[in-house]
Formats: C-alpha cells, sequence, structure tokens
C-alpha cells in the first residue's frame, strides 16, 4: 500500500501524527485512488489481459504475445494455518489493494473489450456493400 500511496497525508513514516487505524484507512483510500488514475497497470496472473490493455492504452503491438505462467515457487511451501493467519494480518491492507486493483483490472479491460467490438461493428456496418439485417 504504501508504495502507492501519497505518504504526505499521514506525515511520511512519522508515526505518530495520526492514530495507526485512520493511518491505514488514508494510505489504502490514497493508493486507490492512485491506481484509479494510472492510465495503465496490469497484474501478473492476467499476462494476456495485461498485454491486450497495454497494447490498447498505448497504441502499441507486442511482436509476440505474454505468456502465462501459473506455477510459482512460494505454491510449493506448505504453511500451517496459523502462519497462513498472521501472514494474512500482517498484509491486510495489501491483499484489500489487490482485491480493489483487481476488480479495477477487470472493469477495464470488460470496457476495451466492448468498446473495441462496438468499434468493430460500426465499421463494418459502414463498410460500401454492407446489408443491414434482413436486407439480404
Amino acid at each position: 500500500v504504501r508504495m502507492l500511496a501519497d505518504l504526505s497525508l499521514v506525515g511520511c513514516y512519522n508515526m505518530s501524527t495520526v492514530p495507526e487505524k485512520k493511518r491505514a484507512q488514508l494510505l489504502l483510500d490514497s493508493a486507490k485512488k492512485n491506481l484509479r488514475d494510472m492510465a495503465f497497470f496490469g497484474l501478473t496472473e492476467y499476462q494476456r489481459k495485461t498485454q491486450f490493455l497495454f497494447e490498447r492504452t498505448f497504441h502499441l503491438r507486442f511482436i509476440r504475445p505474454f505468456m502465462q505462467y501459473n506455477s510459482t515457487r512460494a505454491a510449493g511451501v506448505d504453511l500451517d494455518n496459523s502462519t497462513i493467519q498472521r501472514i494474512e494480518e500482517l498484509n491486510e491492507l495489501d491483499m484489500e489493494l489487490y482485491d480493489y486493483a483487481r476488480d479495477l483490472f477487470q472493469q477495464r479491460y470488460q470496457f476495451t473489450r466492448q468498446r473495441e467490438r462496438r468499434q468493430l461493428r460500426l465499421k463494418n456496418h459502414l463498410q460500401p456493400g454492407h446489408r443491414g439485417p434482413g436486407l439480404g
């Protein structure tokens, strides 16, 4: 969260100026706003969708499609439930930001796909020789 948040809202790293709960919420809200304001961001587990959005956002094309790898070294580590719970507690804000980022990413992807489909339909409709439905 701190990497995306405006730390000046809470006195940078001075922990005494704002109570911890309020500080955490301010940082999370700031990080969400900064994420919304970014022209583009991608998510590792959605490589193809990330590529699609990048190409449409910046009007560039990659030579090759992104590869999606779904396994990690961390996936091979077994942790007991109490350790998992502690990790989740310590990363609660980051997990909430990630859920928000994933939702925002999916919204942007769906919006961009729908816009592209509308443009394609309009282009096909306006081509010479195109006959509308029922004019065959």
